[in-house]
């Protein structure tokens, strides 16, 4: 007879992949709670306040099981933290980007912005990642860039993709954009304009189109930018109102058709900087699993998302080798068509839910075994 599963708790964790993890560990007969502040998709879930004091108290009187997991936000994973050190209730945390790249923007506007940025927001990373069972990290580049940050606990990250919804990307609807023609030749770039060092990467996206308008007339710009921050948002505007293709370019806000788009364009095109946060960019899953080939930086993870010259190119963080890479795209249709299907092919293959949860499921026996031995 098998032994049984331990059971899981799943706290103040991204509610769409929280559906999925939770729908294929429950299939593999883990018992599954899932704690939050909002459901996904009719998926039954245990509402909660996210505010710190109220989630803690609830987490140490109403919760049971046998090892918690959280993916986001310093209030969930310093309450699991503290769960550990009262209850001796291990926790596994999925670290999504490199989190101090953006301790200047979270710390901005705070009275004494400096100890949030420089104090405060360290010490929870210390204490949490030092309490963790396990880390698991979105992308080989995250763990190597955390381990080197962290090397007393090297021996606890890990690398699972995460899963996405391919379905969903490979299924849009083409249509005529606004401000485009059918007979345009359309670049998508799909980015969130929310914190400093990831905005920049839009500038070079920018810059290397105008090198592309200089050669192709045809060819267009559409940016779909999710934003809640009206000053990377203006930054955007004034960045673009500058460049004479400006006409040449649309800029979206906040769109829910990011299907549709994918689905009416030709190519994908994305840059992050090397000091970004973005370890693995989902707008380049996403954007593949559309059957776009893609342009993108040898920056962050986006080299594990992309194979050069088999699904996109993989360029320099520069303006001028990518403007290049997209003109022979734009100038060969057919293999448009054939690095789109193997990209396509290659992330159902790869980053699909099923592979993500038989990792955490290996990943949580671990943990359980382990702390029911210490205990």
């Amino acid at each position: 007879m098998a032994s049984p599963r331990p059971s899981i708790g799943i706290f103040l964790a991204r509610p769409e992949r929280t559906f999925y993890m939770a729908q294929k560990l429950r299939e593999r007969g883990f018992p599954v709670v899932h704690y939050n502040i909002e459901g996904y998709n009719g998926d039954p879930y245990v509402k909660i306040s996210r505010k710190g004091v109220a989630a803690l108290t609830y987490l140490l009187r109403r919760t049971h099981h046998d090892v918690y997991f959280t993916s986001i936000g310093f209030v969930p994973v310093f309450g699991l933290y503290l769960n550990r050190l009262l209850r001796r209730k291990p926790y596994v945390y999925n670290a999504t980007g490199v989190k101090w790249a953006f301790f200047g923007d979270r710390s901005r506007g705070k009275p004494f912005a400096r100890f949030y940025e420089r104090r405060l927001y360290p010490f929870l990373m210390d204490r949490t990642f030092g309490g963790a069972s396990r880390i698991v990290c979105n992308s080989h580049f995250l763990e190597s860039t955390l381990s080197e940050r962290y090397p007393q606990s090297r021996n606890r990250f890990l690398t699972i993709y995460n899963g996405i919804e391919f379905e969903r990307y490979s299924s849009g609807r083409r249509q005529i954009i606004p401000g485009t023609t059918a007979d345009d030749i359309l670049l998508l770039c799909v980015t969130a304009l929310n914190f400093e060092n990831k905005s920049r990467g839009l500038g070079l996206v920018i810059d290397a189109f105008g090198l592309v308008q200089e050669k192709r007339k045809r060819v267009k710009l559409v940016i779909a930018a999710k934003t809640a921050n009206p000053v990377y948002q203006q930054w955007a505007e004034d960045y673009l109102r500058a460049k004479p293709w400006r006409d040449s370019v649309r800029l979206l806000y906040n769109q829910q058709n990011i299907p549709d788009l994918l689905a009416s364009s030709d190519i994908f095109v994305y840059a992050t900087p090397h000091n970004s946060n973005d370890s693995l960019p989902r707008a380049l899953l996403e954007a593949q699993a559309a059957g776009l080939p893609v342009v993108t930086t040898d920056t962050t993870g986006c080299p594990e998302i992309v194979q050069d010259q088999v699904t996109g190119f993989v360029v320099p963080y520069e303006s001028k080798p990518m403007a290049e890479r997209i003109v022979q795209l734009v100038d060969s249709p057919p293999l448009r068509g054939e690095w789109g299907k193997a990209a396509q092919q290659r992330i159902a293959q790869i980053f699909n839910w099923d592979c993500m949860a038989d990792q955490y499921a290996q990943v949580f026996l671990e943990v359980a075994q382990q702390s029911a031995g210490n205990g």
